[in-house]
């Protein structure tokens, strides 16, 4: 069973954006990154941060994988 082993979110690009990180079990790590009302997912390949499909602009009324790594990511660093 794949679980998270750590979470963690902090700022990039001068402060213009906030990336939520996860690490799992195996070893993947997955990030959304969110600023200017856009969100973002990448995951680091080679030692370098990869775009995971397009940017898109955050709409609440529905929710994707990048919201739900932001999600995951607050909720695991509230316990």
């Amino acid at each position: 069973m794949i679980t998270i082993t750590n979470a963690q979110s902090y700022s990039i690009n001068k402060g213009t954006e906030v990336a939520y990180e996860i690490t799992y079990s195996e070893g993947t790590k997955v990030r959304a990154v969110v600023g200017n009302g856009m969100i973002r997912k990448e995951h680091l390949k080679g030692g370098v941060w990869t775009l995971s499909g397009k940017a898109y602009v955050v709409d609440h009324s529905k929710q994707r994988a990048a919201e739900g790594i932001v999600t995951t990511v607050k909720e695991w660093l509230v316990d």
